[in-house]
């Protein structure tokens, strides 16, 4: 891709932007430990970067009981806000300057599978969300990651073409997401969890250790 070419830059949230995915997973044992259910921490690991109903159908699987996996969920969301709350929701390093830095250059859009009310709050809470132009949330489309409805959503309304943009991705599930919308990513791995080498899409034109990989699509 020439750098002339670059129009919008596309930001996921969880794990690229805010370190929500740690949280997340602490959440899950808190959850499952308070309604006595043994869950792998490989299971509740490969969550990351998914919808939450895939999450919730796989839980479902282990509970057989649907008003279970409600409440075990219902759990987490509690763990999560009070988390939120007592300021131990943080963002990833660099994630405020490089926003700003990309408003500079780009138009900036966020895809997130995450829900709008919750996605919301954590954006305001930690300053970030009048750094986006074009934000996309999981209650705006029919299907989540690795679906790349997000993508397609933010592409829509940006009414900017793939070839002129790029994705931000932190997971292999959001970068498949980002291919299946045509467009290119940079990957930059969470590093609070294993990322397998093997399986890079090929959309992913580099991978990198934290959100300053960024800059140098401005160089």
């Amino acid at each position: 891709m020439e750098k002339k070419q670059l129009k919008l830059i596309i930001f996921d949230m969880d794990g690229l932007l805010v370190n929500t995915e740690k949280v997340y997973f602490e959440g899950w044992h808190h959850a499952v430990n308070e309604h006595r259910l043994t869950v792998p921490d490989d299971m509740i690991a490969g969550w990351v970067g998914k919808g939450m109903y895939e999450s919730m159908q796989e839980l479902n699987q282990l509970t057989q009981d649907p008003e279970r996996t409600r409440q075990i969920r219902e759990s987490r969301e509690q763990y999560f806000y009070q988390e939120l709350e007592g300021g131990r929701v943080l963002t990833k390093p660099y994630a405020k300057e490089i926003l700003e830095q990309t408003k500079e250059h780009a138009i900036v859009g966020l895809a997130t599978s995450t829900m709008e009310e919750k996605a919301r709050r954590v954006l305001e809470k930690l300053g970030l969300l009048n750094d986006i132009d074009y934000p996309v949330f999981g209650s705006d489309v029919d299907q989540l990651k690795p679906a790349p409805d997000v993508y397609l959503e933010v592409l829509k309304r940006s009414k900017i073409d793939a070839e002129e943009a790029i994705a931000i991705e932190d997971s292999i599930t959001g970068a498949q997401a980002a291919a299946g919308a045509g467009l290119s990513a940079l990957l930059i791995p969470d590093s609070n969890f294993y990322f397998d080498q093997e399986n890079i899409p090929s959309n992913v034109l580099k991978v990198g250790k934290d959100l300053q990989i960024v800059r140098d699509l401005f160089q």
